[in-house]
Parts: structure tokens; sequence; C-alpha cells
């Protein structure tokens, strides 16, 4: 079949089913399909990634040695544990991973065997189906690589993109690539997996310039108060870090629920009172708009609240207690309540001696587990 013959329409949509690593082959066949590849959106991937290199990702676009790219040669093969590189000055390297130092050893090929010169850092890129692994020193590395993947497509969809961040990445140039790619692709939903601190005013930044304001932010890494309380309104933000409670104090948990759609508190089970509790129904409930608020508990607190307001662990459906109403019951389980303007489900977990809150003002958002 000769797709340059078909529909303008029907090239773009064949080019969306079309995965990452065959656009890294097609452009290379002629000029043609070099610009049908540069001039058409990707589609949409599940997963997307910028982290450290493992030396355990899976290979790139072709094979250094025998590149016809040649608007790129800083990009580098993974052979097993190795990766080969061609180098701006037309030499080839061999880079071995140092599992134990998590560095990247780098030798240069000479016709007496392997001379090791330095000590560089690796940056993995997951698009989709294929990764792309650069050894870095220089800004102009970092601008190679984003003029290639400039070349793959006119846009991409992610529905998670994870940033893993941590000492190994530092530098300008390394802030204003993530950032400039970050702006050129659409993610529904960031994960920050950050471990440096002096990083954080970088993913504030990136998360307050990013276009699509209607997403969603994980945090898997302890992120500092002031910049959970400078991320603009999402429609959810999660902090999975454990443990959290040591770091949230429950005024800065109710700033959070004003601002943002759905808050999830995860991997952790807070030591909360009852009047806290009450205090959190009340924000959900006299909001403006959908709010949704998660977190964990042990299965003493829940107890303590049920107490708290005289709900027997007898009550059933339609049972009114002061301003509470029971909703629905399954022992030992379940409960979903009503108070005032909004719903609180109560999930129980006896084995695991723990149990799960779920505050939200649109009875739907009690049914999803996030």
């Amino acid at each position: 079949m000769d797709i340059l013959s078909l529909p303008d329409l029907v090239q773009r949509r064949l080019m969306r089913k079309m995965m990452i690593k065959d656009r890294l082959n097609l452009r290379l066949t002629c000029r043609a399909f070099e610009r049908l590849v540069a001039d058409t959106h990707a589609g949409c991937f599940d997963y997307g990634r910028i982290s450290h290199c493992t030396g355990n990702n899976p290979a790139i676009s072709c094979n250094a040695e025998n590149c016809s790219c040649k608007e790129w040669h800083g990009h580098a093969l993974l052979e097993g544990s190795k990766i080969i590189k061609r180098g701006s000055d037309g030499l080839i390297y061999n880079v071995s991973y140092d599992q134990g130092n998590r560095r990247m050893v780098y030798s240069v090929r000479e016709q007496d065997g392997m001379k090791h010169i330095k000590i560089e850092s690796a940056l993995s890129i997951a698009l989709g189906d294929a990764s792309f692994n650069l050894l870095y020193s220089s800004t102009d590395d970092f601008e190679q690589l984003h003029n290639l993947i400039k070349r793959l497509f006119s846009g991409i969809s992610f529905n998670k993109f994870e940033f893993k961040l941590d000492d190994r990445f530092s530098g300008e140039p390394f802030l204003e690539f993530i950032h400039k790619l970050a702006m050129e692709i659409r993610i529904d939903h960031f994960v920050i997996n950050q471990f440096v601190n002096w990083y954080w005013d970088s993913v504030t930044e990136l998360i307050v310039d990013y276009p699509n304001r209607k997403h969603s932010v994980d945090f898997e890494s302890h992120p500092v108060k002031d910049v959970l309380l400078a991320i603009p309104a999402l429609e959810k933000l999660s902090v999975s870090a454990y443990p959290i409670h040591y770091m949230l104090t429950w005024p800065v948990i109710h700033r959070l629920i004003a601002t943002h759609k759905t808050l999830v508190l995860g991997q952790d089970y807070w030591q909360i009172t009852t009047a806290d509790l009450m205090a959190i129904m009340q924000v959900v409930s006299e909001a403006n708009s959908e709010r949704s608020v998660q977190f964990g508990v042990m299965i003493r607190t829940i107890t303590s609240f049920l107490d708290d307001y005289n709900i027997p662990e007898s009550a059933q459906t339609g049972d009114i207690f002061g301003e509470f109403e029971v909703c629905e019951v399954q022992p030992k389980q379940l409960k979903v309540l009503r108070y005032r303007n909004c719903g609180i489900r109560i999930e129980i977990s006896e084995p695991l001696n723990c149990g799960k809150f779920t505050i939200s003002n649109v009875d739907e958002q009690l049914y999803i587990h996030y």
C-alpha cells in the first residue's frame, strides 16, 4: 500500500496508530516520510517517563555504529547492560553501568584496547514503546536530543508521565530541557518522584506553567509544604509519599482541600481526631464547587468517630443520628453516611486493622478508589 497516496485525513489517523519505534524507522526511508512523521500527531500513550538511565532500559532507534540519522550523533544504543555511543568527535565509545555506584562508566575504543576516560551521567526518556538514552555533558547534548524528538511528531499525549528526579540531575540545561519537553506534550497525570529539595522550585514552576490545568499530580516523594501550597488548582492532587503525616498539618490539608477538586493522601494511616474529621466534612460540605478528599486511618479512629456521634455498629440504612443519615451499610466493611451537603464513605479492613475515609460533595466520587 502506498501510504503517501492516501488522503491526508487517512494518513493522519494511520500515523496516530503507529508505534514510536516505527516512526523512528519510517522517517529514515525518504524525505516525504520524514515530513509525514514530523507533521503528524503520534496519538495517546498510557505511560511516559524521564529518569536516570539504569542500564536496563529498552534500546532506542537504531545501531549507533551504522546510524544514518546524520542530524543527531549524540544518541546511544543499549546492548544488555552496555551502551554504545557515537560522540560528536566521531569516536565510538563504550559505556557500561556501574551498579554499585549507580553511574555510567565511559570509555573510548582504541586500537590498543579500552581506556576509561571519564564518568558521565545518563538520561533516559521513555515515550510509549521507545526509550531514548542520552549521555550528556553540555547544553548541546540536550538540544540535539530535543531536536530529534521534535522530528518524530507534531504532538503526543500521555495518560501518565513520570518525572523521577534525583541528585544525579543538575544544572540549568537539564531543567530547561525538562521544562521545554513537558510544554510540548500533553499530560493528563503527572507523577513527581523527587528526592532533592533544591529541585522543588523547578517542579512547582513546571506545574504552574503547564498549559493544561485539568490534570492530576501525584507526589511519590516528600514535597515541602511551600511547594504544595504554591500549586495551582488541579483536578486531583495525590501525595502518596510515606510517611507524610509528620510533614502536613491539618490547617495545610484544609487549604489543599479548598484549592483542589480531589485530594488523596495515600500510603499512610492518619492519626486524626473527631474534631479534625468534622472540620474536613464542613470544608467539603460548604464548598461552592466539587470537592473530594480520601485518606487512610487506623480502625480505632473510625471507632472513635462513630462513638462520638452515637452511630452504633447495628445502624441500618435510613437511620438518623443528629446531623448524620445512614445511606448504606455492609456489616463490618462499609458505611456510607450523609452529613449536610456531603457524603462520607467509611471502608473497614479488619484483618489489616485499618480503614479509609472518602468525603465528597459529589455522590459518584464516593465510590472511586484513587
